[in-house]
């Protein structure tokens, strides 16, 4: 069974409510993560990227709070931080990635995971894994 990978911006859009097109798309994935009973992953670098001051934290801690008994966080053990330094050693990435490329592995480190995203930096770290890619929300499977 998939699981589901949210990025920041995905996360953000939905712990946010910003309706518009962004919003129903992640919307849709998150539905059918729920209809389908799979893990909705949350990598704990995404979280650091959205906790700014305590008027954006109140709205994510709200969204997975609401979602606990779905939604995992995912821990920066040493081992995947150490996988992610050697993706971003080997591609010559600099930090702006450090925490797509911790996306990247805890997809690698799940299998069968898709990420939504409107980013498009994954077509270009994700091609390192072979995995197919779509510009707007895109859809990385291993």
């Amino acid at each position: 069974m998939p699981q589901l990978v949210l990025d920041s911006d995905a996360l953000s859009t939905l712990a946010r409510e910003r309706h518009g097109v962004k919003f129903e798309k992640c919307l849709l994935h998150l539905k059918a993560a729920f209809k389908e009973k799979s893990h909705v992953l949350v990598p704990a670098a995404v979280l650091q990227e959205q906790y700014r001051s305590s008027r954006y934290d109140q709205a994510i801690d709200i969204f997975l709070s609401r979602h606990r008994r779905i939604i995992q966080i995912v821990d920066t053990t040493r081992e995947l931080a150490r996988e992610a330094g050697h993706l971003q050693g080997k591609h010559r990435l600099d930090t702006r990635y450090s925490t797509d490329a911790q996306i990247l592995m805890t997809l690698a480190n799940w299998r069968l995971a898709l990420v939504i995203s409107t980013l498009w930096q994954y077509s270009n770290i994700g091609a390192y894994f072979g995995y197919c890619c779509e510009s707007d929300f895109t859809g990385l499977l291993s």
